[in-house]
């Protein structure tokens, strides 16, 4: 696969109370515990934004079609240890799409997190390793996991760069206002060290007197600049499942319940902010099955920077993947890596 970050978590409840919990990845990574934890906006330390053209497709495919599956695999998650499984080639086109569904009831308060997906230099080349785990003051917790990867989303903008380490890149993508969300897929280009990996993000940035949806992208420290090629997919074509006017409070984890956990969908977010203010986005976001001490229910979670005044949002949550066929599946399992803890 194409080393890439979706930028979206979604979940997929299947069974009953069992929790599906969907993220949108693509070989890059997502932040701690099931939480994109978004970079630092324009600064001194890292380039300007570039902004790309503003595209959106005249004919989207309908309906989607659906992604191929590439992973099915019933496995236990022990508290505070990151499970990891190599997805395949980098140089695979497609995003993935990642279900984890608890089949058992928890502890009051408990949830699923710590899902990331990223190309990885393993010395000989770029795999997309996908990372999972549960916290470490959770009990152990049996889940199916499914994997499923696609190509024929929309592209909304295709390029190659050059990656300094450490650097936050970013690129802008249009105005927020174009009601769409992003999933990104990255494919490193050349060799490097052992232990390299790209992640990537898209975060609403206030950027020229404007909100722009942002692409930001980082290859790691220790690493010699890479070269990547960087395709983004856009939500079009997708069902709008609901969408919430919300002010988020300042270093409050806000959530949304959505929709029981046994209903089938991945979910996509969107955020567009109202109040023109520069400094400020949505730092944490996170869709993740959280148990009541009943039942497994999809809860949208976002939190802004800390010091930030309160800031005033429309999200929108975009759902693909309600076919009843996937409870059939077969089963794929995936050998268990050893390959490096996330950083």
């Amino acid at each position: 696969m194409n080393g890439n970050v979706k930028f979206v978590l979604r979940y997929l409840g299947v069974l009953g109370t069992a929790a599906t919990l969907v993220l949108v990845l693509s070989g890059t990574g997502l932040a701690h515990s099931a939480i994109v934890e978004s970079p630092p906006g324009e600064s001194s330390a890292s380039p300007p934004v570039q902004e790309l053209p503003a595209t959106r497709s005249s004919v989207p495919p309908t309906p989607l079609p659906e992604p191929n599956l590439v992973a099915n695999m019933n496995v236990i998650l022990q508290p505070g240890v990151t499970h990891s499984w190599v997805l395949g080639p980098s140089s695979t086109c497609g995003a993935y799409l990642v279900e984890v569904t608890p089949r058992h009831p928890s502890t009051d308060g408990a949830y699923v997190g710590g899902a990331v997906v990223r190309p990885e230099y393993s010395g000989d080349a770029w795999n997309d390793v996908l990372h999972l785990e549960i916290p470490a003051d959770h009990p152990p917790l049996e889940v199916n996991l499914r994997v499923y990867q696609s190509c024929e989303l929309q592209v909304a903008s295709e390029f190659e760069a050059t990656l300094s380490p450490g650097v936050w890149h970013g690129w802008g993508l249009g105005p927020c206002s174009m009601d769409r969300g992003f999933l990104v897929e990255i494919t490193p280009l050349e060799p490097s060290n052992e232990g390299a990996y790209v992640r990537a993000q898209v975060q609403e940035e206030y950027f020229r007197e404007r909100w722009l949806d942002v692409l930001r992208v980082q290859s790691s420290r220790d690493q010699p600049p890479v070269r990547v090629h960087i395709r983004v997919f856009t939500t079009e074509g997708m069902r709008v499942l609901d969408e919430h006017e919300l002010v988020l409070e300042t270093g409050v984890w806000t959530g949304i319940g959505l929709r029981p956990s046994s209903a089938l969908g991945w979910y996509v977010i969107e955020i567009n902010p109202h109040i023109p203010r520069a400094h400020d986005y949505v730092q944490r976001r996170s869709f993740q099955p959280e148990y009541n001490g009943e039942s497994w229910h999809d809860v949208l979670r976002l939190q802004t920077r800390a010091g930030t005044p309160p800031m005033s949002i429309q999200a929108r949550i975009y759902v693909w993947g309600e076919i009843p066929y996937r409870q059939w599946l077969p089963y794929v399992p995936l050998q268990e890596s050893s390959s490096g803890s996330r950083q």
